[in-house]
């Protein structure tokens, strides 16, 4: 098994060239606490026995105002919708493999659910979009886009959320590119985000990372970045694991701007290898031992950000194989400014989280096989 096939099935444990032009600034802020979290009430989804509580990845569907909450389980390879009013499970959809109208055998790199008829699933370089009986009716060879045959790993996750706004199809694509070596992060060689125009077959834009990758090597467990649209400003944010600050890019202007610095009260900057090693034992601990930041999600109500912060774990931890590292929410609002950090206890999830209508929905651990377990959070002033 090679280390980049390695670092995918990790990186789904553990937590899937531009006009525009860049400004960057280097103001820090003050620790703010003025804003936090508590829990509003508790959600319980009856789920039957081949279904995980712990599913790959989690989504709001909203239709005519009938909400479900849908969720993409690898074990099974099948899609559910559960609705939030019954609390049951209302459909399923089962993605086909084999034939004409399959995907074929590669692996599923996540799925994101557009409409009923319209659900675009990752797997291997391809994006597939498939209608409610699982049936591929359209394809998209990722190289083919990016003329580029070392490229185009297309993946979706609940933290690097794919969308489509009914002509261009936002999506995180991985490019199988040596992560231990900083020309691989020059300038339209590293395309972490890619946007697709369907309408005219071709890229809009290839988002790079920034420039915190090309001064150091942080190893592939720090290349998964994380993704939220503001429908408000039209804007696409954007969180790396290694870099302090946000990436926001309008996607009206092209223009692309560094944030002020959002640091976690636990960490600021993060500090590179101090030895390059390619080994996936010495890379993977490196991780794990080192803070990062997770997903980034827009409250679209209260018009917050909600930044996941990831405490690296001690030598004692990971000795005694304490791998999930322990982590907290910070609170911005629509200036960046950082107004909260909220902790999170090792019940919930960190990655498979969601906003809807002023509410965060955290997936937690269960106390059932069969119920999968929301905690619905609710900000509050200090």
């Amino acid at each position: 098994m090679t280390n980049f096939v390695k670092f995918i099935i990790f990186f789904l444990v553990i937590f899937g060239c531009s006009k525009s032009k860049k400004e960057q600034s280097d103001s820090k802020q003050p620790l703010l606490n003025k804003i936090s979290l508590k829990i509003q009430q508790e959600l319980l989804i009856e789920i039957d026995s081949t279904t995980s509580s712990y599913p790959e990845s989690v989504q709001l569907f909203n239709v005519n105002g009938k909400k479900s909450i849908c969720t993409y389980d690898n074990a099974t390879e099948r899609i559910n919708f559960y609705n939030i009013s019954s609390r049951k499970e209302e459909k399923a959809t089962k993605i086909l493999r084999e034939g004409p109208k399959g995907i074929g055998l590669s692996a599923i790199n996540g799925i994101y659910i557009f409409t009923m008829d319209s659900i675009f699933v990752a797997s291997g370089q391809n994006i597939f979009l498939i209608n409610s009986r699982g049936e591929v009716f359209y394809k998209i060879n990722i190289p083919e886009f990016l003329k580029d045959k070392a490229s185009g790993m297309p993946l979706i996750s609940t933290e690097s959320a794919a969308f489509y706004d009914g002509e261009r199809f936002f999506v995180k694509c991985f490019t199988d590119k040596d992560a231990f070596n900083t020309r691989s992060f020059e300038k339209d060689k590293s395309s972490n985000l890619i946007i697709i125009n369907l309408k005219s077959g071709k890229i809009d834009i290839k988002i790079d990372y920034p420039d915190v990758y090309k001064k150091g090597i942080y190893g592939m467990n720090f290349l998964m970045s994380s993704q939220t649209y503001n429908s408000l400003s039209n804007d696409l944010i954007i969180s790396f694991p290694a870099y302090e600050k946000l990436l926001k890019y309008n996607l009206k202007t092209g223009l692309i701007v560094a944030t002020k610095t959002v640091e976690s009260k636990y960490f600021s900057q993060i500090s590179p290898m101090e030895k390059i090693q390619k080994d996936y034992d010495y890379y993977t601990r490196f991780f794990i031992q080192s803070p990062s930041y997770g997903g980034i999600h827009f409250d679209k109500k209260n018009k917050y950000y909600y930044r996941i912060a990831l405490r690296g774990r001690s030598t004692e931890d990971y000795v005694e194989g304490k791998f999930w590292k322990k982590a907290s929410i910070i609170i911005l609002n629509d200036n960046f400014e950082r107004i909260g950090e909220f902790d999170l206890n090792e019940t919930y999830s960190n990655s498979l989280l969601f906003v809807d209508n002023g509410l965060l929905y955290l997936i937690k651990e269960s106390k059932s096989e069969n119920l999968m377990s929301f905690d619905l959070l609710t900000p509050i002033e200090l």
